[in-house]
């Protein structure tokens, strides 16, 4: 059985991994595609099962960090978790410190549950939209999280922005 540690570092070499074949694939696709690294730290700061589907925890989660190519950022995430496979779909709004904004739409998956309540998660972004210097923005993030039992969250990301 893998440590925590140990599936960390796993997981973390196949999303490089991942991270550099859809890097290379978008660079041959657009050049003006750049690499973007990005970490931030928060917390889930609502969750109730959704009310068009008990079966699903609705939750809002608010993070802080940063991210190349594009600075400071706040993060407001919703989400739709299947309790039973670990599934979820959300969408999310970042914003820069001068109002830029930047809008994705996601799907995740819990990956691992521990006994003490804390998961390890990935999740796919898809810019949708953007604001400010992001008017026109394309390109998506890769993330690898992990939440306390506390529902404290961290996170890493890798993926591309064309601006």
């Amino acid at each position: 059985m893998l440590t925590r540690s140990g599936f960390a570092k796993h997981l973390f070499i196949a999303a490089l991994t991942m991270a550099a074949l859809v890097g290379a694939a978008s660079q041959a696709h657009a050049q003006t595609q750049r690499l973007v690294l990005a970490y931030a730290t928060g917390a889930v700061v609502a969750a109730a099962p959704c009310e068009d589907n008990p079966a699903l925890l609705c939750q809002t989660s608010i993070v802080s960090g940063f991210a190349t190519r594009i600075g400071a950022l706040v993060g407001e995430l919703h989400e739709r978790v299947d309790l039973t496979t670990g599934a979820y779909t959300g969408f999310a709004t970042f914003t820069t410190p001068n109002g830029d904004q930047i809008r994705t739409a996601y799907v995740g998956q819990v990956l691992q549950f521990y006994p003490d309540g804390s998961v390890d998660f990935v999740e796919q972004h898809q810019i949708t939209s953007g604001t400010g210097r992001f008017t026109g923005a394309a390109g998506g993030l890769f993330v690898l999280g992990h939440a306390d039992p506390a529902h404290n969250i961290t996170i890493t990301g890798i993926g591309t922005i064309n601006r």
